[in-house]
């Protein structure tokens, strides 16, 4: 059964939020303090709505930027799929940089692999469908 291209996003970014949600609140229920220092900020505490909003927030915007990019480009899957990977990448260092405990570093750093692999599979899925 096929799925619209704005069904598939919606879907892949609730299932990727709840993993996250999810992930967070183990996390939490484990003991692991969520404590950041961003280098010349004070120390903050990561909470539940950034974890939300960083879920989904990049992912409807790489989906909302995907359909259209793929009526005007035959390789948008694969500018779309190198993009996803790159910016995961990127995306690890700041964690890494940030957090003081490696429980954190390492929470951080899983909450970051759900977005990215939902992702692919909603982009994967939106290019069979279209």
């Amino acid at each position: 059964m096929r799925m619209a291209p704005l069904r598939l996003a919606l879907l892949a970014t609730g299932v990727a939020l709840g993993t996250n949600l999810l992930l967070y609140a183990l996390a939490r229920l484990a003991g692991v303090p969520f404590q950041v220092a961003p280098p010349g900020r004070p120390p903050e505490e990561v909470g539940l709505a950034a974890v939300a909003l960083f879920t989904a927030l990049p992912m409807a915007l790489g989906f909302a930027l995907y359909v259209p990019f793929r009526r005007r480009s035959p390789r948008a899957l694969p500018i779309f799929v190198g993009l996803a990977l790159a910016v995961f990448f990127l995306m690890l260092f700041p964690p890494l940089a940030a957090a003081s405990d490696p429980r954190t570093e390492l929470s951080l750093i899983a909450l970051h692999v759900p977005p990215v692999a939902f992702y692919l599979w909603g982009l994967l899925r939106m290019e069979e469908a279209l």
